[in-house]
């Protein structure tokens, strides 16, 4: 997993696949933090990725709605990015 903060505010950044969350925390702005998302327990049913970014300067919370994958089938790599609002994800093998 790796996040990239392109934000003026530090965020927490929480992904959510089914019965597994796990929080990444506290991201500085233009900070890239590169970190391992566990998800050997997770459910062999079909899901989507859900991921919360928080505004630590503000408390605000964005949640996103992103990808689908099929019997906890996850790829290997993914690149997020936060930018003031806007989410962009990216699933490779």
């Amino acid at each position: 997993m790796q996040i990239k903060n392109n934000n003026e505010y530090p965020i927490t950044l929480t992904f959510i696949t089914n019965n597994i969350q796990q929080v990444y925390g506290k991201i500085e702005p233009n900070q890239k933090l590169n970190d391992m998302y566990d998800w050997t327990k997770l459910e062999k049913t079909d899901g989507e990725f859900l991921i919360v970014i928080k505004n630590e300067m503000n408390q605000q919370v964005d949640t996103f709605h992103h990808g689908q994958f099929l019997q906890g089938e996850l790829g290997n790599y993914i690149d997020i990015e936060s930018d003031q609002g806007q989410l962009k994800v990216v699933v490779s093998d």
